[in-house]
């Protein structure tokens, strides 16, 4: 029997077992706890403020640090059902986290869950003396943006017209001031500096915002905003007639039954 050679050679299998590990090359650093503000003190009033009913849950939630460190989960597991509310609380959170309040919320004081605000005169910040130059400088570029814009036309003639410092006096205001809303501290005179967000000055000098009550004999000048449930809330839509995609449909059968009747 004539044997024939083996044109390729089995490889031998050899089985090596290696173990890989890989440390973490990425470390994430908590979130900073943000300061509790003179309206909003506690948890309490946080979840009151945003509304949606989710004041209910305050007392799953014991600490001011465990409402910004609480995850998901673990709000689930504290009982925060349901998973509309838990993003809608995580959702709120980052907001004031990164300073961005409702109404009320950057009060400077406040006491027993009421912020006093006022109508205060400020004066206005005066143009560098070469604005006038520089805004010369850039006239030709805005003039093949915009060709039609008369006001930079006008800006050329400024040479020849009176100087004016400031702002000009009007009905409602001062020269060279404008007013703002600012937090006052309650019994006293003491008023802040940075004016309010979410609230502006109508007419004369009246406060206009939500939530706000307009102190009377003030001529609307005073006021104060108060905690109460749903003041900050994101209002969800609701459906009318069914809904956009069902509207007509649902519209051309009342309109039916209204003909039958």
């Amino acid at each position: 029997m004539i044997r024939r050679p083996q044109l390729f050679q089995p490889a031998r299998v050899t089985s090596t077992t290696t173990q890989c590990l890989r440390s973490l090359h990425m470390k994430y650093r908590e979130r900073p706890v943000p300061e509790p503000t003179a309206f909003v003190p506690d948890v309490s009033t946080f979840l009151t403020l945003i509304g949606r009913k989710v004041s209910q849950h305050a007392d799953k939630i014991p600490t001011w640090k465990d409402l910004f460190s609480m995850t998901s989960e673990q709000m689930r597991e504290a009982g925060v059902e349901p998973a509309r509310s838990r993003r809608y609380i995580m959702n709120w959170r980052e907001k004031f986290r990164n300073g961005e309040y409702g109404v009320g919320g950057d009060a400077k004081w406040a006491k027993d869950g009421v912020a006093q605000i006022k109508v205060v005169e400020k004066p206005v910040k005066k143009l560098p003396d070469n604005a006038k130059a520089a805004a010369r400088r850039e006239l030709p570029l805005f003039r093949k943006l915009r060709p039609r814009l008369s006001a930079f036309a006008r800006l050329q003639k400024q040479e020849e017209a009176p100087k004016f410092v400031g702002q000009l006096a009007t009905v409602n205001t001062n020269a060279g001031r404008k007013k703002i809303i600012v937090s006052t501290k309650p019994d006293s005179k003491t008023t802040a500096t940075t004016p309010m967000k979410s609230l502006k000055v109508m007419g004369a000098g009246k406060i206009r915002g939500t939530g706000v009550e307009l102190v009377k004999g003030s001529n609307g000048t005073l006021g104060q905003i108060k905690v109460k449930e749903g003041l900050w809330e994101d209002r969800r839509g609701h459906k009318v007639d069914g809904g956009e995609r069902r509207r007509a449909e649902v519209r051309a059968k009342k309109r039916a039954a209204a003909n039958r009747e």
